[in-house]
C-alpha cells in the first residue's frame, strides 16, 4: 500500500510539473510533448488543454465576451457527482480556477480511483480470485493515473472539445463560428441547400392571443427573424413513425447527436473556399467524395425523450453503432446535474442507470438492437453539411431530427459533447494533437508579425 501511495504522489508531481511548464514557463506544446509524456498522446493532450484555460481566460470567445464567461454560463448546472457544487463557482476567479486544476482535480481523481478500486475489489474478492487488498493495491494507481491523465468521462471530453474550438476560433478568427447562432445557421443552411429545419418566411409578425383573457391582456407579438425580429418562427416538427414506436406517450421531439471531425483545417488553416461569399456558385458545390475526404463521423447517440418532457434534454441516451445502424446499450448522466446541499447524501458517484436495453417509461419499448432506418443516408447528409458549412471548424455536434417530413438539423453545437457515445479515442486524440501543434505555430507566426 505504501508503494502505491508514493506512486500516486509521483504521478501527481509529474502532472504539476507539466502543467506548470505549459502555464508559467510558456513551454510550447511541441517541446512539451518531447519532454513530458513523450509516448503518451492522451496525457499530453489532456494537460496541455487544461493549460489553455488560462491562456484563453480573458480572450474573446466566439459566443460571448470571454472564455471565462463561457465557463460561467455553461458550468452553472454541472457538478462533480456527489458534491452538489456547481463547477461555475471555480470560474469566478482565475486563481481559484487554477487552484482547482492544480489541487482539487487530483484530489477528486484520487477519490474516484479509491471508489472504483474498492467497488471492483469487492467483486473480485467475492469470486475469490484475489483478496480485497491485493486487488485494491494492484489497481488504485492505474485508476488514479487514468482519471488524472486519461479521463474518459463525457465531461472531460466535452471540456476538451470546448478548449479546442475556443483556441481555434481565437487564432483563426474563422467566420464559420458565426453559425453557432441559431438564426445564422438556419439562414446559411437554407442558402446552401442543407437540410436545416424549415422556418416560416412569409409571415412578418405573429400574434398569439389567449382565448379566455380580455382587456388587452394575454396578447403576445413575435416579429419574425426574417423581417429583422428576434424570433425564428417554425412549425412544430413531429418524430418519424419508427421513432415514435420507441418513445412513450407525449414524448418530445427526440434527436440524434452526431459528432463530426474536419481534417480540412489541418491542411488549410489559411481558409477553405469561402462558402459565405454572396456570389456562391456551383464551383463550390460539395460532392460526397469531397466531404468524406475531409470530414469523418466520430460518434452518434440517440436521445430518446422522457414522458411529458418539453425537450429531449430530459432523455435516455443510447449509443449507436454506425456501421450496422443498430442501437447499443443506453446510459444516463443525470448524476452530473444534481446540485445542492443534499447531493453529497443522495447523489451517486457513478451512474445508476447503465447498460439500459429498454426505455424507462411505458410502454418500455426495447431499444438495444433496433436498426435505425435510413441512418447511412443521414450520416452522409451530416458529413456533407459539415464540409459545406463549417469546413474550418475542427469538431461539430449536430442535432439530427428524424421527422414525418424527413431528416433535418435543428442546430449545431461547436462546443459539443459526445453524450457518452463510443468513438475511436486514439484517432480523435491524434487529430486534436495535430490541431494544437498547428494552432500554436500559427499563433507564434502572427505574434512575430
Amino acid at each position: 500500500m505504501t508503494k502505491t501511495f508514493f506512486q500516486c504522489i509521483e504521478a501527481t508531481f509529474s502532472y504539476w510539473i507539466c502543467l506548470f511548464s505549459f502555464i508559467f514557463l510558456k513551454t510550447t506544446f511541441e517541446k512539451g510533448s518531447e519532454k513530458y509524456y513523450k509516448d503518451d498522446v492522451w496525457a499530453r493532450v489532456q494537460v496541455y488543454s487544461l493549460s489553455l484555460i488560462f491562456k484563453l481566460w480573458n480572450k474573446p470567445h466566439y459566443r460571448c465576451a470571454s472564455f471565462q464567461q463561457d465557463m460561467l454560463d455553461n458550468l452553472k448546472n454541472v457538478a462533480i457527482p456527489g458534491t452538489g457544487i456547481p463547477l461555475s463557482i471555480f470560474c469566478y476567479s482565475k486563481y481559484l480556477c487554477m487552484y482547482f486544476v492544480f489541487f482539487i482535480n487530483p484530489f477528486i481523481c484520487l477519490c474516484g480511483a479509491i471508489n472504483k478500486a474498492n467497488l471492483n475489489a469487492n467483486e473480485a474478492s467475492k469470486d475469490k480470485l484475489l483478496t480485497w487488498s491485493e486487488y485494491f493495491n494492484d489497481r488504485l494507481l492505474e485508476y488514479y493515473y487514468n482519471h488524472l491523465l486519461h479521463p474518459d468521462d463525457w465531461f472531460s471530453f466535452w471540456r476538451l472539445n470546448c478548449r479546442l474550438v475556443a483556441y481555434h476560433a481565437l487564432i483563426t478568427n474563422s467566420s464559420h463560428y458565426e453559425l453557432e447562432d441559431k438564426w445564422s445557421f438556419l439562414k446559411q443552411g437554407h442558402k446552401l441547400g442543407v437540410a436545416v429545419s424549415p422556418f416560416l418566411i412569409d409571415i412578418e409578425q405573429l400574434v398569439c392571443k389567449h382565448k379566455s383573457i380580455e382587456g388587452g391582456m394575454g396578447i403576445h407579438m413575435f416579429k419574425n427573424a426574417t423581417n429583422g425580429g428576434d424570433w425564428i418562427l417554425q412549425k412544430r416538427l413531429h418524430n418519424a413513425k419508427w421513432l415514435n414506436n420507441l418513445l412513450p406517450k407525449n414524448a418530445p421531439l427526440s434527436t440524434m447527436r452526431v459528432i463530426t471531425f474536419s481534417r480540412w483545417g489541418l491542411k488549410h488553416l489559411d481558409g477553405p473556399p469561402d462558402f459565405f461569399a454572396e456570389d456562391d456558385t456551383d464551383e463550390h458545390a460539395v460532392t460526397e467524395d469531397d466531404a468524406s475526404t475531409h470530414v469523418f463521423v466520430l460518434s452518434a447517440v440517440l436521445r430518446l425523450g422522457r414522458e411529458n418532457a418539453v425537450t429531449d434534454h430530459s432523455s435516455v441516451m443510447f449509443d449507436v453503432d454506425i456501421p450496422s445502424s443498430r442501437v447499443r446499450k443506453g446510459v444516463s448522466n443525470a448524476h452530473w446535474y444534481q446540485l445542492g446541499i443534499q447531493a453529497p447524501f443522495t447523489c451517486p458517484w457513478l451512474p445508476q442507470e447503465k447498460n439500459i436495453d429498454t426505455h424507462p417509461d411505458p410502454p418500455n419499448a426495447t431499444i438495444t438492437g433496433y436498426e435505425i432506418p435510413g441512418l447511412k443516408d443521414a450520416i452522409t447528409t451530416v458529413t456533407n453539411a459539415h464540409f459545406k458549412m463549417l469546413a474550418e471548424v475542427p469538431i461539430v455536434g449536430w442535432d439530427v431530427c428524424f421527422t414525418t417530413h424527413g431528416v433535418c438539423f435543428l442546430e449545431v453545437n461547436l462546443s459539443c459533447n459526445f453524450f457518452r457515445g463510443s468513438f475511436d479515442i486514439p484517432c480523435y486524440l491524434a487529430h486534436v494533437e495535430q490541431y494544437f501543434k498547428k494552432l500554436e505555430k500559427m499563433e507564434q507566426n502572427n505574434y512575430k508579425k
